[in-house]
């Protein structure tokens, strides 16, 4: 049968049948690996991106440190104005207390900022060798201290001001600057205008 056909039919017939069978390679081979490549790709280059993004928020050791650090400072600083507001009701507390138990009547009163002071204390302590001997030993505590300038100017009876200032000067921790007491101008009675340093040790 194949012999009836004419030489061109022949090659018409030999084309189509390489045609067909290119088609059906393309189909069943070529055409699932471009696809398979092409899906590879597209995941290959989100997967560049997400590492891209990774690189950018990972931070090195030095850059952790110095972040951690700025937390501290920021964290200590909240702490200290803190620890301020907390020294400064107090010792308000205490002033109102004690101008109330004297019956004096406050004019003004201006408290500084608390500064912290690093006070260094030693303590000899002794220590035995295992014989009769004892060897003595000197220990070092550090603590810190609070300081306030306070000044305060009240009214009252020299009797009444005059207990008051005895009684700041009992206080632990306090230095006197400045004391000056006048003649009150209204209501007679006399009037003091104090200054002193108060030292507050942390608890």
């Amino acid at each position: 049968m194949y012999n009836k056909f004419t030489n061109r039919e022949k090659i018409l017939l030999a084309i189509t049948a390489v045609l067909i069978v290119a088609v059906v390679y393309w189909y069943f081979m070529l055409s699932p690996q471009l696809t398979s490549r092409m899906d590879l790709a597209n995941e290959k280059l989100i997967l560049q991106s997400q590492v891209e993004k990774l690189e950018a928020t990972v931070v090195t050791e030095d850059e952790a440190l110095v972040m951690i650090e700025e937390v501290n400072t920021q964290l200590q600083e909240y702490l200290d104005k803190y620890q301020a507001v907390l020294l400064t009701e107090d010792i308000d507390k205490l002033l109102t207390s004690s101008v109330d138990k004297y019956q004096l009547k406050p004019a003004s009163i201006s408290i500084s900022t608390p500064e912290e002071i690093l006070a260094t204390t030693q303590t000899d302590t002794t220590q035995s060798d295992g014989t009769d001997d004892t060897q003595p030993e000197s220990q070092s505590n550090t603590s810190s201290v609070y300081q306030v300038s306070i000044t305060h100017s009240l009214t009252g009876t020299k009797a009444n001001l005059e207990n008051y200032v005895d009684y700041i000067r009992s206080l632990s921790g306090v230095q006197i600057s400045t004391m000056t007491m006048t003649s009150a101008k209204e209501g007679g009675g006399q009037s003091i205008a104090i200054t002193y340093v108060l030292s507050m040790v942390e608890a």
